[in-house]
């Protein structure tokens, strides 16, 4: 028998978890039989019960006594964004609007005995989401949890895994993929950006085994099975189908994989007639993921090609919505979350177009000498202020490093664009302008963030170690502003990182007093040294001091692929993004 998913997620899941069985005895709450019948009531079995059956029935128990206390769900789901979320994420805002989609305030009911495993499986999922969305500052004594709320929603999350969503025929249906695409999400916002691309691409799979990647129909079917039930609504098979393609793509960009799915049907017209402007924005971000990839495996000429015609697609997209829909959103930390979710879904939406086109430009922003590398520079360089701009108007109102991760990711592949861009273009002391100086209190800001978010969420890495990384590459926006002169160790030093997985990466600045001026038809090169292995980005004009070097890994060491964030923080998003100079 293959080793479940459940039993590998216990060695290599963000949180460090007991054992199932040692977690059932310690977390399990002492049920009120006031409010709710114990195990051997509600599933009494006869010595003559079918297998099947009986095997069910264990599972139901099992996974029935993974729920918190009445009490604490409700304190959870009150002080949680996390209820709208999980309710409306498989569900277009047409469907929406017309009542399809499950009431938020139903995820404080705990499903019935009688339902399904997958049914309770979905409640467990959906509730660990909304656990995790709460704030850093919510007083977890208000609970009668035993242990850590991160440790019982890995319980939680894990059970799930090892009776339902580790089973093909247990997801082979709409409300399984559902499991399946929750448990993506839990796993990708709690760091384990690997192990979300492997559900999500399973997830993938078994939608088109149920065969959604046909399916011409507009709307999602409603299936009534109780008037208590949380299978009154089902989600919407299309809405299902696109959640598996979009992240699939999306953790692809982020890790550098090539997605090999390559429908994108859920563009046509008929799949986007019930659209608004902003879904439609947001399936196109999904096509262009996918090109960015793509654009790998292409020579240079094709590659430049390639970004032009989807550069030109992202500017026809952000047309459709108009210059004030741009606005960075005023986002009041006094609103309602139902108030809120309109705007931050907004804001999120403008941070994903900025880093798609940050993603498209930035291999070019070096090569001072490349057609069009100044409009490459300057799209990058302000799609990346957008970006920052709107991690601090987020992570202002919202500081739990696990609700919507993705944006610390992009925020850290923005800081850093941003730096790199001034690479070619060092200035003086005297000469630096006040861009420069507006950048560098930007990005200082998106630094100070970051640390705050990790003093409030000690147990997670990933703000600190992006924090570092910011620290390592400041100086390319020239040294202290009190300094009279460059020393010769400023002009000729250089700025070094390990990157897991891709190798020693060694970026050299110099200020432009010092930098040889480039002729309008230098070439650009890649060069590569056979001694030492070691790969260069220069000119022709300057080949004594590249501004990029590379030298690779001669084995790939330090994680195993499947490591988790708190021994693996990035994931191997850095080694994706630098790969793209190389590519």
């Amino acid at each position: 028998m293959m080793k479940s998913l459940a039993q590998q997620v216990t060695t290599t899941t963000r949180y460090s978890v007991p054992s199932i069985s040692t977690l059932s005895a310690e977390y399990a709450y002492q049920t009120d039989r006031t409010m709710r019948q114990g195990p051997t009531a509600i599933w009494p079995t006869s010595p003559g019960a079918h297998p099947a059956m009986s095997h069910i029935v264990e599972v139901n128990k099992a996974l029935y006594e993974s729920f918190p206390s009445p009490s604490d769900i409700n304190a959870i789901v009150n002080s949680s964004a996390g209820p709208g979320y999980v309710t409306t994420l498989f569900h277009c805002h047409a469907d929406i609007v017309k009542g399809k989609s499950e009431p938020p305030a139903a995820i404080s009911s705990i499903p019935s005995a009688e339902n399904s495993p997958v049914m309770l499986a979905r409640r467990l999922l959906q509730l660990a989401i909304c656990m995790q969305q709460l704030s850093p500052h919510f007083d977890a004594s208000r609970l009668s949890l035993r242990g850590s709320i991160e440790a019982n929603m890995s319980f939680m999350v894990n059970n799930v895994d090892q009776h339902v969503t580790v089973k093909d025929d247990m997801v082979a249906s709409l409300a399984g993929l559902e499991c399946l695409l929750l448990l993506g999400y839990w796993h990708s916002n709690a760091g384990n950006l690997r192990r979300a691309w492997l559900i999500f691409r399973r997830a993938l799979s078994i939608s088109q085994l149920l065969g959604l990647d046909r399916l011409t129909t507009a709307g999602s079917p409603e299936i009534h099975t109780g008037e208590d039930s949380p299978g009154a609504f089902l989600p919407s098979p299309k809405m299902l189908y696109y959640r598996a393609v979009s992240n699939d793509r999306r953790l692809c960009l982020f890790l550098g994989f090539v997605p090999d799915h390559k429908d994108n049907s859920f563009v046509s017209p008929k799949a986007t007639e019930t659209d608004e402007d902003w879904e439609k924005l947001d399936k196109l971000h999904t096509i262009i993921s996918a090109r960015v990839m793509n654009r790998t495996s292409m020579d240079a000429a094709q590659a430049y090609t390639h970004t032009r015609e989807a550069s030109l697609d992202m500017h026809d997209g952000a047309a459709l919505l108009g210059q004030s829909w741009w606005n960075l959103p005023i986002l009041n930390p006094e609103a309602s979350p139902i108030d809120l979710a309109p705007l931050i879904g907004r804001l999120l939406l403008q941070m994903n177009h900025h880093l798609l086109l940050i993603l498209l430009h930035v291999p070019y922003i070096i090569n001072s000498t490349v057609e069009g590398s100044e409009y490459s520079r300057r799209t990058c360089m302000n799609s990346s202020r957008e970006v920052l701009e709107r991690y601090v108007a987020y992570r202002q109102i919202n500081d739990s490093i696990f609700s919507c991760r993705h944006v610390d990711y992009t925020a850290l592949l923005a800081a850093i664009s941003l730096l790199v861009a001034y690479v070619p273009q060092q200035a003086t002391v005297a000469d630096q302008t006040l861009v420069m100086k507006a950048d560098k209190e930007l990005i200082v800001e998106v630094k100070r963030r970051m640390e705050h978010v990790a003093s409030l969420n000690s147990d997670d890495g990933l703000p600190m170690e992006s924090s570092a990384i910011i620290t390592k590459l400041l100086p390319l926006l020239g040294p202290d502003q009190n300094a009279d002169t460059y020393s010769e160790e400023y002009i000729y030093s250089s700025i070094q990182l390990n990157v897991p997985f891709f190798g020693r990466l060694r970026i050299n600045k110099r200020p432009m007093s010092q930098t040889a001026r480039i002729k309008p038809d230098t070439i650009p090169l890649v060069s590569s040294d056979e001694g030492d292995g070691t790969r260069q980005i220069e000119t022709l004009e300057d080949p004594g001091l590249p501004a990029l070097q590379f030298e690779p890994q001669d084995e790939l060491i330090g994680f195993a692929p499947l490591a988790g964030p708190e021994d693996w923080t990035l994931q191997g998003v850095d080694a994706a993004y630098w790969s793209l100079f190389q590519n």
